[in-house]
């Protein structure tokens, strides 16, 4: 019976605690109302799908992803022009840009040039000869400087072949943006981008 009576008292002694400790929670989070909805900001920024931004690698070529894998050369004459957008994941300042291409064993020509607009009045262009792309790789474009782009912000774009004769090619790929070629039709495809920060 001193068991039965002890084994009861202990019972009611843990209720007794759960009922402290779940009314003190409740006390917390009304106190802290909609505290659970706001950003800590002692954690990282995230992006729009909820991925943690993490610093920009300075120096190293950042592949911006491709939807699909299905790709397709788009062959670019000398004075043609294509254009869009594409999408930054990182913030920071971008000294190079590379686009994917094929140079057809290395035999193409002339130069390729690019201007990017992260806004309407700050715009940055760069060029490289061909002669130093490597076929399906990237061809590497230094900016005249280096400009600040900000992660999940689209960039206005356009890649001009400035100069050649023989067969260049752009790799492009399905794209949720839209592509405008040269005779001003769109696709919905899109290069192959990397920013080097």
């Amino acid at each position: 019976e001193m068991s039965y009576d002890l084994n009861a008292r202990q019972m009611l002694s843990a209720f007794v605690a759960i009922a402290v400790l779940a009314a003190a929670g409740c006390a917390r989070n009304e106190g802290n109302g909609n505290a659970a909805e706001q950003p800590d900001s002692a954690h990282p920024a995230e992006s729009s799908s909820g991925e943690s931004l993490k610093p920009a690698p300075v120096g190293e070529l950042v592949d911006l992803a491709v939807k699909d894998p299905a790709n397709e050369a788009f062959l670019l004459g000398t004075g043609g022009t294509i254009s869009g957008t594409f999408t930054p994941i990182y913030d920071g300042l971008v000294r190079a840009v590379a686009v994917q291409v094929g140079t057809f064993s290395r035999t193409s020509d002339g130069s390729l040039s690019v201007k990017l607009c992260p806004q309407a009045t700050e715009c940055v262009e760069g060029t490289a000869n061909m002669d130093t792309f490597e076929d399906n790789g990237y061809a590497v474009l230094p900016l005249s400087r280096a400009v600040n782009l900000a992660a999940n912000a689209p960039v206005e774009y356009s890649l001009t072949r400035t100069a050649g004769e023989k067969a260049f090619a752009i790799w492009t790929y399905p794209s949720d943006t839209e592509t405008t070629l040269p005779d001003g039709g769109k696709v919905p495809r899109a290069p192959k981008f990397a920013l080097k920060y």
